[in-house]
């Protein structure tokens, strides 16, 4: 006959319960399912932030490699005008000089890619000289923001205007402008021109050493078997001895003329490019020019060999 057993730990009078198996194991799976999902949840949310977290450096580091190359590229165009500006100052834009700057211009194009045009307008904002080998038609540029602000402005600091569509072949393009500032006669630049000449001949004692116009108002010093100290010491006798001359100048904030001197130096190895060492040395003197003008600015390669002090040959 059937024996009924009394469970001591149930309460009297209340009467067990047993969860069917089928329903046991559904309960079990979905734990387990819900479980599997919550660990994939989280291995998707770590490799969501992982690849946020490397899209955010790659992002970064694109901004900084463009900026920079933004930045690089606007010295380089700055360094061009600046070189441009100061030969119009000095030999002015006429007639006759209107074929070589034009020439001047395509070149200073061809080396610097990045570059849309290099434009010479006049005071009523039409085109004088341009790169192109035909001056652009319509009227002028004297609506253009770049060309009020040097209008408002006598600054011969270069001035970078907001991108602007062109109106030869609708490209953007961001205007670098320099202004231009024809105060003197072509006698009068020339006499500061042979006083500046003089300045850097007296300065040069060795007979190695050679002092040449380079273009403009630019001009070009050789000191053969000179290390940068020996050629920083030189630059500053250059740039006290023409201010000494006391070469009267009624643009310059000092009302004298100055120099900007940049110096560059290396040992020669036979596989020397006299492109790079003119672009070093432009480099230098953009720098002397940026940092104020009537200064010395030295760029210097490191390394390279062992450096060469000044000799008296």
């Amino acid at each position: 006959m059937p024996t009924r057993f009394n469970n001591p730990d149930q309460a009297p009078g209340v009467a067990l319960k047993r969860i069917p198996l089928r329903k046991a194991a559904v309960l079990f799976i979905a734990t387990v399912c819900l479980c599997l999902c919550g660990l994939l949840y989280l291995q998707l949310e770590q490799s969501r932030r992982h690849d946020l977290s490397l899209a955010q450096v790659a992002s970064s580091n694109l901004t900084r490699a463009m900026a920079q190359q933004a930045e690089d590229t606007f010295m380089k165009a700055d360094l061009v005008l600046t070189s441009l500006v100061d030969w119009i100052q000095v030999d002015g834009f006429g007639q006759d000089m209107r074929p070589r700057l034009q020439q001047t211009f395509a070149r200073r194009m061809l080396a610097l890619d990045q570059l849309h045009g290099i434009l010479l307008f006049d005071q009523k904002g039409q085109w004088v000289v341009t790169s192109f080998e035909n001056l652009p038609r319509g009227t002028g540029v004297a609506d253009r923001e770049y060309f009020k602000y040097h209008q408002q402005n006598v600054s011969s600091v270069a001035h970078i205007g907001p991108a602007i569509r062109s109106r030869e072949n609708g490209e953007w393009i961001i205007p670098v402008s320099k202004r231009v500032n024809d105060t003197y006669g072509h006698v009068v630049g020339d006499h500061c021109l042979a006083e500046v000449a003089r300045a850097l001949k007296s300065c040069c004692h060795r007979k190695a050493d050679l002092a040449v116009r380079y273009g403009g108002e630019e001009f070009a010093v050789l000191l053969p078997d000179t290390d940068i100290h020996g050629a920083m010491t030189i630059a500053e006798q250059i740039r006290r001895s023409v201010i000494d001359k006391n070469i009267t100048r009624t643009g310059s904030p000092n009302g004298y003329v100055t120099v900007s001197l940049g110096c560059y130096s290396f040992v020669p190895s036979g596989r020397d490019s006299m492109d790079v060492f003119v672009e070093r040395a432009d480099a230098a003197l953009y720098q002397a020019k940026h940092s104020g003008r009537n200064r010395v600015a030295t760029l210097s390669m490191a390394g390279g060999g062992e450096a060469l002090m000044r000799s008296d040959r």
